[in-house]
């Protein structure tokens, strides 16, 4: 079944080609269904991106439950393979309407690329710790998500810059360096998320800064560093109202 906007731009090319609105008003009338259809996500899109989710974990553990018995060089083209297939595949569907899936099919990339560098770095015997990956892995996605314009993968990107800080924050507990990187994180996916339209992932990321707010107050124990940080979320939270 075609989407709402696919059967709302099929209805704006038959009123332009019987004479009810003009070219301008068409141009901008497919833009303003472009621009809401990114902006939104609907619930068939949510249940989609879940099953996409629990299909890419699904993948992962296959793959790993069985690594040993996989060849070396197998193992390297399976992963890239099916990144490969989940951002070209989503790109394909998006073209051909079926946004829901397509998004669906580029977080079961991302998840593979994250995967991917968890069963390489095993594999090679590469060094460093979760958090390097995780950054790693938000980098990447971050990417996709600008490459894409994909209001799922912004908040994918998010939520893995989140991972990074709860698990750094927690290190600092074991006098571990403090993440003052987040804040660079959340400038960038803060921009990020205006160009791919994800308020979602705007609000995310307020939420984000309040904990690291928690962190700061815990490191320092003074208003005069937190005080400051909160007028900031406060403007960025405001930013992203009446940007919505």
């Amino acid at each position: 079944m075609a989407s709402y906007s696919s059967r709302v731009r099929t209805d704006i090319a038959r009123w332009l080609q019987v004479g009810l609105i003009d070219a301008s008003t068409a141009d901008a009338l497919t833009r303003d269904v472009e621009a809401n259809e990114r902006k939104s996500l609907s619930f068939g899109s949510i249940l989609a991106m879940i099953a996409a989710l629990l299909f890419g974990a699904a993948v992962l553990i296959f793959v790993a439950a069985n690594w040993q018995a996989i060849p070396r060089l197998a193992r390297v083209a399976a992963l890239f393979a099916i990144i490969f297939a989940g951002y070209v595949g989503g790109a394909v569907l998006k073209t051909r309407d079926h946004a829901a899936m397509g998004e669906a099919l580029w977080i079961v990339a991302a998840a593979a690329f994250g995967g991917s560098i968890a069963l390489i770095g095993q594999m090679y015997h590469l060094s460093g710790d979760e958090a390097s990956a995780l950054i790693t892995w938000g980098a990447g996605t971050a990417l996709a998500a600008v490459a894409l314009r994909s209001n799922p993968l912004t908040v994918a990107a998010v939520g893995i810059a989140d991972a990074w800080l709860f698990l750094k924050g927690f290190d600092y507990f074991s006098r571990a360096e403090f993440p003052h990187l987040f804040v660079v994180m959340a400038s960038v996916l803060f921009a990020i998320s205006f160009w791919s339209r994800s308020q979602a992932a705007r609000h995310l990321i307020i939420l984000s800064v309040i904990f690291y707010l928690v962190l700061l107050f815990t490191e320092y124990e003074t208003l005069q560093v937190a005080v400051p940080l909160v007028v900031v979320s406060v403007l960025l939270f405001s930013a992203a109202i009446f940007a919505a």
